[in-house]
């Protein structure tokens, strides 16, 4: 009986996948009793990286390429900072081509610079390196009047409140804010899209903070723990995925090879302010890898790509898109490809 079962559930999803449609129940299981459906859940989760979201624009389009269709069956999009804008504008239907050009072509406008703002800033010392104002320009024309609620696909996008607004002196601080659209009392699904999209994005020192928000990059810049968690909070009103059904595809922008050499730095704040956003970012990702290989086993796969030793792109190198799609095309795509067939399809 376990052959057959199995053969059933084969032939099923391949002539499901023939017709171009996509199917949820692929795997078919004996249970005392029966035949029964194993479910999948599948979440993607885009790192946060500025331009470099090129890089994952990329392997979006490659693997899209390879297996069509494959974005849509995903139950959940989360992404932080440009993974952030990136998995909004998925669930919002907008293709992959379209996100791409957007990078291209306006990408040097958000990360354009004017004399006047660097002598207002005194360089980067007293001010963002940019202005916030183009980027939240782009944003409103890309998703219009578009909620959360408009959203086809769930979505998780960490942002960072500053002053959480409580009327108690005793529980006003700043904490991490998750917006989503997950059914429940806490959601957001009246949230503008632009907005989300928005206030993730706002890495300090980058760009100003605004309403109050920043980058939830501080804390969840790989986003892949947030969104799982998100699945099992008691307050959604839709039934928790159990772990066992969780399939979570993780997609990095790219990363330097980054270190201190000197042994004991006695840095102050002007040696550290750089560094120590990089460093809370790159800690966060392998802590994100390392707790979801615990939780997930062989359902979690994670791609990302290690630069050459010497070759450093910061998350606002605009001069160097054409060397980000050079390493999005060259990467291999052999072991993602390999799990997707496995545990995603």
């Amino acid at each position: 009986m376990m052959g057959n079962a199995t053969s059933m559930s084969k032939n099923l999803a391949q002539a499901i996948k023939r017709q171009g449609k996509w199917f949820r129940l692929l795997s078919c299981v004996v249970v005392v009793g029966g035949v029964g459906w194993v479910m999948s859940y599948r979440i993607v989760a885009l790192d946060g990286g500025g331009i470099r979201g090129l890089v994952t624009l990329g392997w979006l389009e490659r693997l899209s390429d390879r297996y069509p269709g494959w974005i849509s069956i995903a139950d959940v999009l989360a992404g932080t900072s440009t993974g952030g804008i990136l998995s909004l504008a998925l669930a919002a239907g907008i293709s992959i081509g379209d996100l791409r050009d957007l990078y291209l072509k306006r990408g040097p406008v958000i990360f354009g610079d004017s004399l006047w703002d660097d002598i207002k800033d005194v360089g980067n010392w007293n001010g963002a390196e940019y202005s916030a104002e183009p980027l939240k320009g782009v944003l409103q024309d890309v998703f219009g009047d578009r909620t959360l609620g408009d959203l086809k696909q769930r979505v998780v996008v960490p942002v960072f409140d500053l002053d959480n607004g409580s009327a108690d002196p005793q529980q006003r601080q700043w904490k991490p804010k998750i917006i989503h659209n997950f059914p429940g009392p806490d959601n957001d699904s009246d949230w503008p899209c632009w907005k989300a999209a928005l206030y993730t994005s706002l890495a300090p020192t980058f760009f100003p903070a605004m309403d109050g928000y920043i980058d939830g990059g501080v804390f969840a810049n790989s986003p892949g723990m947030i969104a799982l968690g998100q699945t099992q909070d008691t307050r959604n009103t839709e039934k928790a995925p159990a772990l066992n059904e969780i399939r979570l595809l993780a997609l990095g922008t790219g990363r330097s090879l980054n270190r201190i050499e000197e042994a004991n730095p006695d840095w102050g704040i002007r040696q550290w302010a750089r560094p120590l956003l990089q460093l809370m970012f790159q800690a966060d990702m392998d802590m994100a890898d390392y707790q979801l290989k615990q939780f997930l086993r062989e359902r979690y796969h994670r791609m990302d790509v290690v630069f050459p030793e010497g070759t450093r792109i910061s998350m606002d190198a605009v001069g160097q898109m054409d060397e980000l799609e050079a390493f999005s095309r060259s990467a291999s795509l052999g072991a993602v490809q390999g799990w997707m067939a496995q545990h995603w399809l």
